[in-house]
């Protein structure tokens, strides 16, 4: 039996994909803003630029990057512990603002909007933490052989693209971060270039019958 993803997987991984955007966006603005720009995330961790915690938050990037790899390219034994890591991380997050007194909001300064999800996310996480879980059972019991599904061109199209956006963020967010308008380009450019990361991972149909297919 050869492997496929299914939809449980599908669904697990746009999850992963959702919640990725809180990380990769600071991310990226740490490395390109500068100084100037401030983040928090998770558990309290904060900082300016590359400066603070933000050595903490690469290894949740590199994580989260290893976790949509993985699991879009089927290499699925390492890939079962990391996905059931990931959940763990953002359940324990916002498991601690669930049961905190306190009101956590998620800001977003340039695009000006402030939404107060700290007691809405947990039980999503919750879940799908449990979903992961539940993949993983019957994913272990199926016997099937593994075929790495190759990188196809538009595979190798979409990563050229991904990398191809980075002078374009350093253009946006560090020489032309006198006006709010280019920090909300370089935002949505950033939202997108997630996408293209998980794009280019995404083993996509192939018409030849020993290809892995969706």
């Amino acid at each position: 039996m050869k492997w496929k993803s299914g939809k449980l997987l599908h669904l697990l991984l746009f999850y992963v994909i959702l919640s990725g955007f809180t990380y990769w966006l600071p991310m990226v603005r740490g490395l390109f803003d500068g100084s100037s720009y401030t983040w928090s995330g998770w558990m309290g961790l904060n900082g300016s630029g590359v400066g603070g915690d933000y050595w903490i938050l690469l290894i949740f990037v590199f994580l989260m990057i290893s976790v949509v790899f993985l699991g879009w390219r089927g290499i699925r034994v390492p890939f079962r512990f990391v996905l059931v890591i990931w959940f763990l991380l953002l359940t324990v997050e916002s498991g601690s603002w669930f049961f905190s007194a306190e009101s956590v909001h998620f800001k977003g300064d340039t695009l000006g909007f402030d939404v107060p999800f700290g007691k809405i996310i947990f039980p999503f996480d919750l879940l799908f933490l449990i979903l992961s879980i539940v993949w993983i059972i019957r994913d272990s019991r199926n016997n099937f052989r593994f075929t790495l599904p190759s990188m196809k061109k538009i595979n190798r199209i979409l990563l050229i693209l991904f990398f191809c956006l980075f002078p374009f963020q350093l253009l946006l967010f560090r020489i032309l971060d006198y006006s709010v308008i280019f920090d909300e380009i370089g935002v949505f450019l950033t939202i997108f270039q997630w996408i293209l990361l998980n794009l280019s991972f995404y083993p996509w149909k192939s018409s030849k019958k020993n290809k892995i297919t969706l």
